[in-house]
């Protein structure tokens, strides 16, 4: 993409173009063919992507993720002004939550139901840039199907996740992170990400973030700094240790150049202790956590549908309202209440 002018960074052009309704419903029943029982959703119980997503432990870098995202002005600029109202975080996070975990755990209509709606709240999504951001100018209008966005926002959830989950759970095999890469790889054509564009190892997805942080084409931007400070920000009295040990996290998971222009300290010998403490507890306690702490509700809803049971009951039911603002994490199979009676 030409910026008009030489800032010394530009994005390859297998990325540089939007992605079509056409394209994605192509994609999108390649891979739902592939699915030997559409009951047990695209991936499984056996699949790595249910084994690291239904941690808990995977919030430890949630701020890794969402930070990040923001960090491509497409996405940051679209969730500002586009997506959500600006002090809406827990509106974002019970949206985020629901879709990902139908997509995920959902059996296939569930799942491809979910992606298609995502796509599709995306295709209304445009907006001119109101200044230079690496390779994208001032007046640029850009659009939330533009495929080097969806691949950055799809890449850096899975790229958190196993961070957390190697820092609190245990690493990963080569086997392991094999299978993930090609389960993430899958996942992207859900929201609209094409296979041939998508990294086939693990660590070229990795390498891939390392080299658009490089190269500029990811950076911090004014509409992105807001966002994290209020993302980042104590929501009263009460929480502001929290809060803190959380920035402290944050600021060591981060990659150092981001880490610093988002107003971090990543060299600071508080925020390492802070983080190595946090990290060692964690390591200690975790593996003792009973299910319904440990592992996230969504989860939990889906190996019970696969255990038979069509709807969850009165605890899951308020933990979802919780969590979700839903009593349940999937919608009911037609004919069947879509509660259970009390």
């Amino acid at each position: 993409m030409s910026s008009g002018d030489d800032r010394g960074s530009t994005l390859d052009p297998i990325y540089d173009r939007l992605v079509t309704r056409e394209e994605y419903e192509s994609n999108l029943a390649r891979v739902a063919a592939d699915v030997p029982d559409r009951s047990r959703g695209l991936f499984g119980p056996e699949s790595m992507i249910w084994k690291v997503s239904r941690e808990n432990a995977v919030y430890l870098t949630g701020a890794r993720t969402g930070l990040l995202q923001t960090a491509h002005p497409f996405v940051g600029y679209a969730l500002e002004e586009q997506s959500y109202a600006p002090n809406s975080r827990a509106r974002r996070f019970r949206s985020t939550l629901l879709f990902m975990s139908r997509m995920i755990y959902g059996d296939v209509p569930t799942a491809l139901g979910a992606a298609r709606k995502l796509f599709r709240r995306h295709e209304t999504i445009q907006g001119v840039l109101p200044a230079n951001h690496g390779p994208y100018p001032k007046g640029m209008t850009y659009r939330a199907t533009h495929l080097g966005a969806l691949l950055w926002a799809h890449i850096v959830i899975w790229d958190s996740s196993v961070m957390a989950y190697e820092l609190i759970v245990g690493k990963l095999t080569s086997s392991e992170l094999a299978q993930y890469a090609d389960e993430v790889r899958r996942f992207g054509v859900l929201l609209g990400v094409p296979p041939e564009a998508h990294p086939r190892a693990f660590s070229e997805q990795r390498a891939l973030i390392r080299d658009w942080i490089e190269r500029d084409i990811i950076g911090v931007t004014p509409v992105s700094f807001k966002m994290a400070q209020r993302l980042l920000s104590s929501p009263g009295p009460l929480w502001t240790l929290p809060t803190q040990t959380w920035r402290a996290i944050t600021s060591q998971v981060l990659e150092p150049k981001i880490a610093r222009q988002f107003g971090f300290e990543p060299d600071s010998l508080r925020n390492q202790l802070v983080f190595k403490a946090a990290v060692r507890s964690l390591r200690l306690t975790y593996s003792r956590f009973p299910p319904v702490l440990r592992y996230m509700p969504g989860y939990l809803e889906a190996t019970k549908r696969l255990q038979g049971m069509q709807a969850p009951g009165p605890i899951a039911r308020r933990m979802n309202e919780l969590w979700i603002g839903e009593p349940s994490f999937f919608p009911s199979p037609p004919g069947r209440p879509k509660t259970p009676p009390p």
